[in-house]
């Protein structure tokens, strides 16, 4: 019995160990909490609370500055909403508008062009353009062929005639200059490039005897550049020494004074021969250069637009458009109309006045209506503008009822409360009903910022990790962790996501280990 017994304790004991192992080893199976990311439309909201106060006078402002060119109205004037009160000069805007809409109308006219090609009626027109261009060229490659002939003719009337004068055999071997001159030095160097020049001449009538193609023109314009260049150099020395010619019993001062002469005709025929080929050329080269470009505008006609061409001209299309409503929307700034149905008060215009940015300029009263204010904190004050709309709820009749407003003043001068720089500013109701009563508390969330169609997620699935923000993803039983980036945040709780997860997938939002 007593082995019985032994056994029995000894199985228990193994039993009960191994059901404590078992339970101290097994996994634990976490629990999660999940949600999908959606598609969907998030706002970003600034939230405050403001008080309903009675209506007695809107101050309006010009949310752009300008000179006051029409007062449409008087104090105590009754107006309707809606109804004009002040304008400023729209002078320039209209101008820009204008300039602006012409560019458009020019630009989808090029574009349609584009896109269609060019005429056969156009591609004619620069084909008889060209041709035009071909013989302006031909002129003036025969203008350039006679300059170089006329360049020749001045500089051997220059040489042979006007300085061989003064000189005894110019055109043998040992040719001498007749006067006695002080610069014996320079004497000699011109005897000698006397002979040079004799050579010269011959060669340069030799070659522009038959002067046949665009190459052939091109070797003897340079020719004639350069031989110029050496007789004016000539003729210029022989100016020198001409200076300092001395007049003896074989040369009187009249003889002397008669070469001096001829130094200088010879010089202004140079000279004129320098300035005739060198337009000539210019004229030729310019010819040419338009030939070429009428001949590229025939083969762009041609051949037609290319894609990255007409892409390019839509984005100018749609440029000239955007500055149309930029435009259109300074020229609606420029008027000054009344946000609801009252009475003209505390009208401070006067036609001419230059009126700052948001500087209240003129007053409605309106009776038996509510308007909310507010103080926004610095650190929102710069998300919201005139115009932004809102939604309201108030705690007299809870959060079921919504209002809306929106805003029509911002403070330009700051408020401190309790320490904190805020900016007073007021909410007109859009809707407003006899339920309204002064002095209730309202609750503002003011619509700063909207996207549409993006992926959505609660905003407690995104963690901060490491620095970077992570969402966990659960595919089938396991657990991922992802990078994202995100945008918006509502004040409901959901967050953008910009990259790093899908539509449909699901998210965890809470882990219970």
């Amino acid at each position: 019995m007593k082995w019985k017994l032994v056994t029995g304790i000894l199985i228990g004991a193994i039993l009960i160990g191994g059901i404590g192992f078992y339970a101290a080893t097994r996994e634990k199976n976490p629990h999660y909490e999940t949600s999908n990311a959606i598609r969907g439309t998030i706002s970003e909201e600034v939230s405050v609370t403001g008080k309903v106060k009675a209506t007695e006078e809107i101050e309006l402002a010009f949310e752009r500055s300008g000179k006051i060119s029409n007062i449409a109205v008087k104090t105590g004037e009754n107006v309707i909403k809606g109804q004009i009160l002040l304008e400023l000069d729209k002078a320039e805007l209209i101008a820009n508008l204008e300039e602006a809409e012409a560019n458009r109308d020019a630009a989808f006219a090029k574009l349609t062009t584009l896109k269609l090609g060019a005429r056969k009626e156009e591609v004619e027109i620069q084909k008889t353009t060209v041709l035009g261009k071909e013989h302006m060229l031909q002129d003036a490659e025969q203008a350039l062929i006679n300059a170089i002939q006329d360049a020749y003719t001045k500089s051997d009337d220059a040489i042979r005639d006007k300085l061989d004068a003064i000189i005894d055999n110019p055109q043998s071997s040992n040719p001498s200059i007749i006067p006695s001159a002080l610069n014996t030095q320079l004497r000699e160097k011109l005897e000698k490039d006397r002979i040079h020049l004799g050579l010269l001449l011959t060669d340069w009538y030799a070659s522009i005897a038959v002067i046949s193609d665009s190459t052939k023109i091109e070797i003897e314009k340079n020719r004639a550049i350069q031989n110029l260049a050496s007789i004016k150099l000539f003729a210029d020395n022989f100016a020198v020494l001409a200076s300092g010619f001395l007049a003896d019993e074989n040369t009187s001062q009249t003889t002397i004074d008669t070469y001096r002469t001829n130094i200088s005709v010879a010089r202004t025929n140079i000279a004129n021969a320098i300035t005739n080929l060198t337009s000539a050329i210019e004229n030729a080269r310019t010819a040419e250069t338009n030939l070429l470009i009428a001949k590229q505008e025939l083969l762009l006609l041609e051949a037609g637009a290319t894609s990255e061409e007409i892409v390019a001209e839509e984005a100018l299309l749609k440029q000239t458009e955007a500055k149309i409503l930029s435009f259109r929307a300074e020229l609606m700034k420029a008027t000054l109309r009344s946000p609801i149905d009252g009475i003209v008060t505390n009208h401070n215009a006067k036609i001419g006045a230059i009126i700052a940015l948001n500087t209240p300029i003129i007053s409605v009263f309106s009776k038996n209506s509510f308007e909310i204010e507010a103080h926004i904190p610095e650190a929102d004050i710069t998300k919201i503008a005139v115009g932004n709309l809102a939604n309201v709820t108030l705690d007299a009749y809870g959060s079921s009822r919504m209002f809306s407003v929106r805003i029509i003043f911002i403070d330009p001068a700051e408020t401190v409360i309790e320490g904190v720089t805020t900016y007073r500013t007021t909410f007109m109701f859009l809707d407003p009903t006899d339920d309204i009563k002064s002095g209730m508390t309202a609750n503002l969330d003011i619509e700063t910022n909207r996207r549409e169609n993006v992926i959505l997620v609660p905003s407690r699935a995104v963690l901060q990790k490491n620095g970077d923000q992570i969402v966990r993803v659960l595919i089938g039983k396991t657990l991922k962790e992802v990078l994202v980036t995100t945008g918006l945040r509502s004040l409901d709780g959901m967050t953008e996501i910009k990259s790093g997860i899908n539509d449909g997938d699901k998210i965890i939002t809470f882990v219970e280990e």
